[in-house]
């Protein structure tokens, strides 16, 4: 599972945000641990991020427009869980 997760944010960040993520993972691997897995609604937040993860991945390898997007999303859902904690 979180091998899945890594692989795509490795597609969609350069090696200089690699770095910067490393700790950043850690809190979304928290946030879905601790927050996400206690409801079923979370659970299934969870269980669709890994089904559809691999169709993302694929076009983010191949088009840097939509990698680009993809980053933008992940940036806004870091910064969201920032204000909450």
């Amino acid at each position: 599972m979180e091998k899945l997760a890594r692989y795509i944010i490795r597609a969609s960040f350069s090696q200089e945000w690699m770095t910067y993520l490393r700790g950043e993972s850690k809190v979304l691997r928290d946030i879905r641990d601790t927050v996400l897995h206690k409801t079923p609604e979370g659970r299934e937040i969870i269980r669709l991020y890994y089904e559809w993860s691999p169709a993302i991945v694929e076009p983010m390898e191949e088009d840097e427009v939509f990698k680009e997007q993809m980053k933008e999303v992940i940036d806004g859902v870091l910064e969201l869980i920032r204000e909450i904690e």
